[in-house]
C-alpha cells in the first residue's frame, strides 16, 4: 500500500507541473510582469495546444505567392505582401518539426511555402533571393526546413547541393585562409560570400550541415570547432592571448565573433573587451556539440558553467549593462530558441543555477512561453525590436520551435517518471522484505540509498504547480 501511495503521489505531481519560476539576480532588466493572473497548471498538453494555436495563426499570414514574411498595411484593408526565404523556411521548419509534424500534403500553407523555397534554389546551390544578402543564413534555414519535412528522398538533390554551397563558404585553406594568420575567420561561416564569419551564422550552418547528413569525418567540423573556440572567453582562447589593448575575460561564455560582442560596455580609451552573453553562449554550446566536441571537453564544460551561473528564461543575460540597462530584452526570443535547441541536444533535463536552485528548464521555459502567447496565437518581443523581434511571424517561429523542444523534453521526462515510479515501488517492496531478515544491514543500506536516489530524481521532474505568471510577452 505504501509503494502504491508513493507512485500515486508522484503521478499527481507530474500531472500538475513544475514550481514557480525563480528570479535570479542579474544586472539586466528581466521581462517584468504588467499584471498577474491565475493560470491553469502548466502541462505538456497546454504546450501542445499553444503550438497548435500558433500553427493555425501562421496559415492566415501566408502571402499569395506561398511565402511568409510581413504584410505592410496600405489602408482600406489592403496590404503589401513581402516574402522572405529565411522567414518562410523558419515557418516550414516550425510546422514540420512540431508535435503536429505537418507535411506538404497537409495543405497549401505548407506545400506552397515549400514551392516558394524550391523556386529560390539557385544554380550555385544557395536557396535565397538571387540578389539579396544573408545567403548562407537563408540557405541554412531552408536546408533545415526541407530536411524536417522528412518527405523521403524528394528534396535530397536540392539539400545536397545546398550543403555543398554552405561547406564552400567556410573560411578554409581552399579559400586562402590560414588558421594562424587569419584567426578572426578561419573555420567560421558568414552571412554570404564576404567570409566575415560570426557565431550566429556558424551555428545555423552547422545545424544545416548536420541536417543534410554531412559525414562525421568531414574536416569542416574540426575547422568550425577552432572558430567557435576563438569566440569563447576562456584561458585557452589563443586569439585573446597577449592581444594588445584587450581587456581579457575568461568566464567560459561566448561572444558574437572572435573580435566582437554585441554587449554595450564602456572601456578606457585604447582598450576593448568582448563580454559573453546568453544567446551566443547557447549558440556556442549547440555549435560545439554539432562540431563533435565532447560533453566532457573543457570548452563545453566552461560554456555550461556560464549558462548555469546566468540561467534565465526571462532575459538574454549579459546583454544588460550599465551602458544598456534594458539590454536583457534584446534578442530574447532568439535566446529562448537557441536555448531550447542547445539544451535538448546537450541532454540534461535539470540545470543547477548559481544559487543552488535546480531548474527543470523545459518546464520553466515552456510555462513562460505559454503564458506569454497572445490570444490569437502569436508572440512578439514587446521589450525590444532589435534583430527584427518586432516581427510576429519571425518571433512566433522562434517560440514554436522552442516550445516544441520543451514538449519533446517533457514527454521524455514523463516516460522516465513512469519508469521511476515502477522502480520506486519495486525498491520499497525489496526494502520491506530485507528489513524482516536478521543481520542484513548492508543490503538494507544499499536499498535505502537506492530509494533516496530515485526519490531525488523524481522530485527533479515533479513540483507543485505555478499559478501566477506574467502576461507580458
Amino acid at each position: 500500500m505504501k509503494a502504491l501511495s508513493v507512485a500515486l503521489l508522484l503521478a499527481v505531481l507530474l500531472t500538475v507541473g513544475p514550481g514557480a519560476l525563480r528570479a535570479a539576480e542579474q544586472t539586466e532588466k528581466e521581462t517584468a510582469p504588467i499584471r498577474v493572473k491565475t493560470q491553469p497548471p502548466f502541462t505538456p498538453a497546454r504546450a501542445k495546444d499553444a503550438i497548435k494555436k500558433a500553427l493555425v495563426w501562421f496559415k492566415d499570414q501566408q502571402n499569395a505567392d506561398g511565402s511568409y514574411g510581413s504584410k505592410i498595411p496600405l489602408g482600406e484593408g489592403k496590404f503589401k505582401e513581402i516574402g522572405d526565404v529565411g522567414i518562410t523556411g523558419l515557418v516550414v521548419m516550425a510546422m514540420a518539426d512540431s508535435p503536429m509534424a505537418l507535411r506538404s500534403d497537409h495543405g497549401p500553407f505548407v506545400s506552397k511555402a515549400v514551392d516558394y523555397l524550391l523556386a529560390h534554389a539557385n544554380d550555385d546551390g544557395s536557396i535565397a533571393e538571387p540578389d539579396g544578402g544573408l545567403k548562407n543564413y537563408k540557405t541554412s534555414i531552408a536546408v533545415m526546413a526541407l530536411a524536417a519535412l522528412k518527405d523521403g528522398k524528394k528534396y535530397d538533390k536540392v539539400i545536397a547541393k545546398a550543403r555543398d554551397f554552405i561547406v564552400g563558404l567556410q573560411a578554409t585553406e581552399a579559400n586562402g585562409y590560414d588558421p594562424d594568420k587569419h584567426p578572426l575567420a578561419y573555420g567560421g561561416f558568414g552571412y554570404t560570400t564576404d567570409l566575415r564569419p560570426d557565431l550566429a551564422n556558424t551555428v545555423m550552418s552547422l545545424q544545416a550541415l548536420a541536417a543534410a547528413g554531412l559525414e562525421k569525418d568531414n574536416p569542416a567540423w574540426a575547422r568550425a570547432a577552432k572558430f567557435i573556440s576563438r569566440c569563447q572567453n576562456a584561458e585557452y582562447n589563443d586569439y585573446d592571448k597577449d592581444r594588445e589593448g584587450l581587456i581579457r575575460i575568461a568566464d567560459g561564455g561566448l561572444r558574437y565573433a572572435p573580435d566582437e560582442s554585441k554587449v554595450a560596455v564602456k572601456v578606457p580609451a585604447g582598450k576593448r573587451t568582448y563580454p559573453s552573453y546568453l544567446s551566443m553562449t547557447y549558440a556556442g554550446l549547440l555549435s560545439f556539440i554539432h562540431a563533435q566536441v565532447g560533453k566532457n571537453d573543457p570548452r563545453v564544460l566552461a560554456a555550461v558553467d556560464w549558462i548555469r551561473a546566468n540561467y534565465s528564461v526571462d532575459a538574454n543575460r549579459g546583454m544588460g549593462t550599465r551602458a544598456n540597462p534594458t539590454g536583457g530584452s534584446e534578442g530574447l526570443y532568439y535566446c529562448r530558441y537557441v536555448m531550447a535547441k542547445a539544451l535538448a541536444v546537450y541532454g540534461e533535463w535539470i540545470l543547477t543555477g548559481k544559487d543552488g536552485v535546480r531548474h527543470n528548464w523545459a518546464w520553466e521555459l515552456g510555462e513562460r512561453l505559454v503564458a506569454q502567447q497572445h490570444k490569437e496565437g502569436w508572440w512578439v518581443n514587446q521589450g525590444s525590436a532589435r534583430w527584427w523581434e518586432n516581427n510576429p511571424v519571425l518571433v512566433t517561429c522562434y517560440a514554436v520551435s522552442a516550445l516544441s523542444r520543451c514538449y519533446e523534453n517533457l514527454q521524455g521526462q514523463q516516460r522516465e517518471a513512469n519508469a521511476l515510479a515502477k522502480q520506486l515501488a519495486e525498491t520499497e517492496a525489496k526494502l520491506t522484505a530485507a528489513r524482516k531478515k536478521v543481520d542484513n544491514a548492508e543490503a538494507i543500506q544499499a536499498l535505502e540509498n537506492r530509494l533516496a536516489h530515485l526519490r531525488s530524481r523524481m522530485l527533479d521532474l515533479s513540483h507543485p504547480p505555478q499559478v501566477q505568471v506574467s502576461e507580458k510577452p
